[in-house]
This record gives C-alpha cells, sequence and structure tokens, in this order.
C-alpha cells in the first residue's frame, strides 16, 4: 500500500480525522499535507502537487466536491477519494463523475480508504438491488437537499414537509437496504 503514494492532500473539518491520516500514514512515508477548507486544501495542492487527496463531502458551508472539480482540472493525474457521513447513489454517482475513484461512508479506517486510493475503483458487475421504501425516500431527500444546494427550508418546501420533519430525517443514517 502507498507504493506510488507520496503526498496526500487531506481535506477535512474534522481536525482528529486529519491527524489520525498524519499520524498513520507518516511512518509509511506518505507525507499528509492537510487542510481544513476548500480554499487552503486548493492552494496546498498547487504548491505541493500531491498525486492523491481524500475530501469530505461537507466542508462546512462548502462542498468537497467542488474541491474535486478544481483538484482534477488542474493536476489531472490526481488520484481522489471523497469521504462521506451520509452516502447515496446520487453523491456516489456525481463524485464519480467528477473524476474521484471512489467514495467511502464514515466512519472508515485509514487503510481502507488508502486501498481505495491505491487501487482505485473496479466496480464488479452485481446484480441491482431493488432499495426499501425507506431507502428510496432517504435518497430522494438527499437528491433534493442537494438541487437545493443544501438549503434545508427550500428542500421541506419541495418536499411539502415541515422543516421539524426534515430535521428528524436527516438527523437519522441511512437507512442499509
Amino acid at each position: 500500500m502507498g507504493e506510488l503514494m507520496r503526498s496526500v492532500l487531506v481535506v477535512d473539518d474534522d481536525q482528529r480525522l486529519v491527524a489520525t491520516f498524519a499520524r498513520q500514514l507518516g511512518p509509511q512515508g506518505i507525507n499528509v499535507v492537510a487542510a481544513y477548507d476548500a480554499s487552503s486544501a486548493l492552494n496546498l495542492a498547487r504548491k505541493c502537487q500531491p498525486q492523491g487527496a481524500v475530501l469530505d463531502l461537507c466542508l462546512g458551508p462548502e462542498s468537497g466536491l467542488m474541491v474535486l472539480d478544481q483538484l482534477v482540472s488542474e493536476l489531472p493525474a490526481i488520484r481522489a477519494v471523497v469521504l462521506t457521513g451520509y452516502p447515496s447513489v446520487v453523491t456516489t454517482a456525481a463524485a464519480i463523475r467528477r473524476g474521484a475513484v471512489d467514495v467511502v461512508s464514515k466512519p472508515c479506517s485509514v487503510s481502507e480508504v488508502m486501498q481505495r486510493l491505491d487501487k482505485g475503483w473496479s466496480p464488479e458487475p452485481t446484480d441491482f438491488e431493488t432499495p426499501s421504501l425507506d431507502r428510496a425516500m432517504w435518497e430522494h431527500v438527499q437528491r433534493v437537499l442537494a438541487d437545493c444546494d443544501g438549503n434545508k427550508s427550500e428542500t421541506a418546501r419541495r418536499l411539502g414537509r415541515p422543516r421539524s420533519w426534515l430535521r428528524r430525517c436527516l438527523s437519522k443514517p441511512p437507512p442499509r437496504r
């Protein structure tokens, strides 16, 4: 693991997660470049030219997908993995279309992320499994929230639901199936 990866940009507003990457990858000879927001991530990427990037999907008010777009346009050879606490088909598809090699659900281990970063994403053909009604509804809510650029009031209005319902819905973990 990490034979070709000499420098990895880790972008997350959770400083403990970034410190964990640095602590575990440093002894393997991998330089971890840490950033906690989009603008410093892009500045560091331009300066350090990392081979890999680990990006949180939600960077406070900013989107990790925006950082991904910039990284891929400025460093076409970079390999990126997106981390998210709320995985969905929509999020995964958007990240892959924008150049990520994979999307990993939090919580995750550093070795899991690095394995995906090193090997890339090579999906094996599988049978499509019909999602449960709860999962389909959760993904629909996530899609509408993304369409509204994270605006919860507008999302609740478009869904025809009270904002309190949306708050409860978003506070729950995603249904497994």
